[in-house]
């Protein structure tokens, strides 16, 4: 295993596992005031999340194992998967709650994302 893979894969796991304690905070903290965003809030964030680790994941192991021509061919595969999975989400839960908050749904995804983003940039430079 590389330095560069095992590095990545920890800082992974660092980020993955802040981003669920901060949602499970964030959860249990707005869940007496407000249950109804408080759930829209998980069920967002969960949206967000899972196509997050399903993507590193099969970037992580899925291009470990191609040649350096085609790592950019599993980086949009990547993506597609992502992409595709986030969709699906949205669409069952769409089609199984149609009463759920947006304001709570969206909230809990688009912080996710910049979690996201903010956590690996500051994870990075230390």
């Amino acid at each position: 295993m590389s330095i560069w893979f095992s590095y990545t894969k920890t800082l992974y796991k660092k980020v993955f596992m802040i981003m669920a304690v901060l949602i499970a905070i964030i959860f249990v903290g707005w869940h007496p005031f407000q249950p109804i965003y408080a759930w829209a809030f998980l069920i967002g964030a969960l949206i967000s999340l899972v196509p997050q680790m399903l993507f590193v994941g099969f970037l992580l192991f899925r291009g470990l194992n191609v040649p350096q021509a085609n790592k950019l061919k599993v980086l949009y595969q990547a993506e597609i998967f992502k992409l595709c999975i986030t969709i699906l989400f949205f669409v069952m839960l769409f089609v199984i709650d149609q009463t759920i908050s947006p304001l709570g749904l969206f909230s809990g995804y688009f912080s996710v994302i910049i979690l996201n983003n903010l956590l690996l940039f500051s994870l990075r430079k230390q």
